[in-house]
Order: C-alpha cells, then sequence, then structure tokens
C-alpha cells in the first residue's frame, strides 16, 4: 500500500480485489489515513468506485471479545465437569462407605455365631470364634 501527501492529508491507495468468473475490477483509489487506520482498528465496509465491497474484516476488539467469549464458556464447560467428576467421586465414596458397614455387620453377625446364609445362631460357631479367633472379634469394634 503506497501513501501520498495531499493538502496535509495523507491518503492511502488501495485497489479494489473484486472479481467475477469472468472479469477483474482492479480499480485503484484512494482513502484517508485516517480512515483506513479507523478501518483496520474497529473493522466494517467501504466502496470501490464501482460500488463493490471492500471488508476489513473484524476489528481488533471484536476479535478479543469474541475470544473472551469463548474463553468464559471453555471455563463454564471445565466447571461443569468438574462439578460432574466431583458429584462422581462423591458418590463412589458413599458407596464405599456403604459396602464397608455391610462387611462389617456381616463380621460381627458371624463372630456372634450366626449364619450369614440361613441367618440361624448356632452356639458352636460363636464359642469357636471366641476360643480359636479372639483377635477376629476384637478387630470389629
Amino acid at each position: 500500500m503506497n501513501s501520498y501527501d495531499v493538502a496535509n492529508i495523507t491518503l492511502v491507495r488501495i485497489e479494489c480485489w473484486w472479481r467475477s468468473s469472468s472479469e477483474r475490477c482492479g480499480r485503484v483509489f484512494a482513502v484517508s489515513e485516517a480512515t483506513n487506520d479507523w478501518m483496520r482498528e474497529k473493522g466494517g465496509v467501504i466502496y470501490c468506485p464501482a460500488g463493490h465491497r471492500i471488508w476489513y474484516g473484524e476489528s481488533n476488539e471484536q476479535k478479543l471479545r469474541d475470544e473472551l467469549t469463548r474463553e468464559r464458556a471453555r471455563l463454564d464447560q471445565t466447571k461443569a465437569q468438574l462439578e460432574t467428576v466431583r458429584q462422581a467421586r462423591d458418590h463412589q465414596e458413599r458407596r464405599a462407605q456403604t459396602y464397608k458397614g455391610h462387611l462389617t455387620r456381616t463380621k460381627k453377625r458371624i463372630a456372634a455365631g450366626v449364619c450369614p446364609c440361613c441367618h440361624r445362631t448356632f452356639q458352636a460357631l460363636a464359642r469357636h470364634m471366641k476360643n480359636q479367633h479372639p483377635a477376629y472379634e476384637k478387630s470389629m469394634a
């Protein structure tokens, strides 16, 4: 891009890049440097003398806003995933505590001479556990 100084206004040379399947515009025209800088900063559209649109794209400000929006969405998604993992962990901890409680209760019943299958009490089993395996009953406390 060339620039020219005319009456204390710097002009920037622009060439129209419009193209159809059979022809190309290619007109050369100029805009003030201030306009060109503003369009690059803010984004937008200007028109060549033939009326073709020349788009400067998104402004830096808009690009940053879009990036911020994407990052916030990613953060929200990460927070949601973290909460899901925490809930799953809490569920598994409660589940483990439940199984531990069932196991402890079953061991205590066996130590007291109760059959875990038919729930009948056998005095011989209770005596056997008390005399032959005293540490088993103490480990339940």
